[in-house]
């Protein structure tokens, strides 16, 4: 989603990848483009193992180690890229590649359900719930 709509600015969603509903949601500001890639909607069943369909290019095997990554950012093609390239970073690398391509708005939901997210970020979202923003590591 990008701008602001005809009655101000946009509320924005973030979809809870173990379930139903939301974790949070953002109001957007002018010209900005808010894009999620997670692993909870696109996958196959591999040997009764479920496999995202975000490829991590230095194992050469599917991205597991992040569930759904959250980019804010005022070019919606910028965004969406970033959101893929740090799926498939993984819980450890995202910060280096987030850093490396100019980003200060992101939010990632780990695996075991941890939530890290640049302060910027960390600050707009509005949790549905106290057990999501106890989640929250702020980087």
């Amino acid at each position: 989603t990008m701008g602001q709509g005809a009655e101000g600015p946009w509320r924005i969603g973030i979809r809870d990848p173990f379930g139903e509903g939301l974790l949070g949601a953002l109001q957007t500001g002018a010209r900005e483009a808010v894009v999620t890639s997670g692993l909870y909607e696109r996958y196959r069943w591999l040997d009764g193992e479920r496999c995202g369909h975000v490829i991590d290019p230095l194992q050469a095997a599917p991205a597991d180690e992040l569930v759904s990554v959250t980019v804010v950012h005022r070019s919606a093609g910028v965004a969406d890229a970033a959101a893929t390239a740090l799926l498939a970073a993984g819980a450890v690398r995202w910060p280096q590649v987030a850093q490396r391509m100019a980003l200060d708005q992101v939010l990632v939901v780990e695996r075991d359900g941890r939530v890290r997210a640049h302060a910027r970020l960390a600050r707009r979202v509005a949790f549905v719930s106290a057990e999501w923003r106890g989640r929250l590591t702020t980087l």
